[in-house]
């Protein structure tokens, strides 16, 4: 009898790296794999430096494009703001959220509060970014500061909504609830930041960098009706 040459193995498909784009994703997003995002970036500290590395060039990539607007020097301008609004607006509400979810079953220490922190942000800052195309259009063709900042807004609150499933591996099951709430404080948070640390979208002749004025983000709001660029 010929003796039958064994078949070869069939070759597997690669498994993603672990440091892929589409990895980060999974982590941050999808389904807790058998090693959950808070123990993976507990397990090793330089993925926290890559965390906040990724969420500050989003969040300049992602304000450089909302300057495009007014262009000019508010190109810089608002992509220096974009992340002070998104860190300020993090910082500001980190404690209500350790306190608000830790009342449903969540435990937290300093180390995991911080990686929620820039797990959030940076998920907020891949969101945004996936977004550009859709606010690079806007700011390249509209005249009135009113319909940019609408669509920033609506763009902004998109990223928010997807960026708290960050949260969830922090969290557990029962502080969803707790989280859903503690993202509606974040929001108007954020919008009142923006209002505080404007001018972000457009800048007046002769206005200062920081004017830092008391005024509600309704309020600011409003005067966005009065702005619309020169040209046909």
């Amino acid at each position: 009898m010929t003796e039958v040459d064994p078949q070869p193995p069939l070759a597997r498909a690669p498994e993603p790296v672990d440091g892929s784009l589409q990895a980060l994703l999974g982590r941050l997003f999808g389904p807790q794999p058998d090693e959950p995002l808070a123990d993976w970036l507990a397990g090793e500290p330089s993925r926290l430096g890559a965390l906040a590395a990724l969420a500050v060039a989003g969040l300049v990539t992602c304000g450089a494009v909302a300057g495009l607007f007014a262009g000019g020097e508010q190109v810089a301008l608002t992509a220096l703001k974009a992340p002070l609004i998104a860190v300020f607006s993090v910082l500001l509400c980190l404690p209500s959220l350790a306190v608000a979810t830790a009342l449903a079953g969540a435990r937290w220490s300093a180390r995991r509060l911080t990686a929620a922190a820039l797990a959030f942000t940076a998920g907020l800052a891949l969101l945004l970014a996936a977004l550009l195309p859709v606010s690079w259009l806007f700011s390249v063709s509209s005249r009135r500061l009113t319909s940019v900042a609408v669509l920033h807004a609506l763009v902004w609150l998109v990223a928010i909504a997807f960026a708290r499933r960050c949260l969830f591996a922090f969290t557990g099951e029962r502080a969803r609830g707790a989280l859903r709430l503690w993202t509606c404080l974040f929001v108007l948070v954020s919008f009142q930041a923006a209002t505080w640390l404007q001018p972000v979208l457009w800048r007046a002749p002769g206005e200062a960098l920081f004017p830092r004025p008391r005024q509600f983000f309704l309020e600011h709001f409003a005067a966005t009706t009065k702005v619309e660029l020169p040209g046909g």
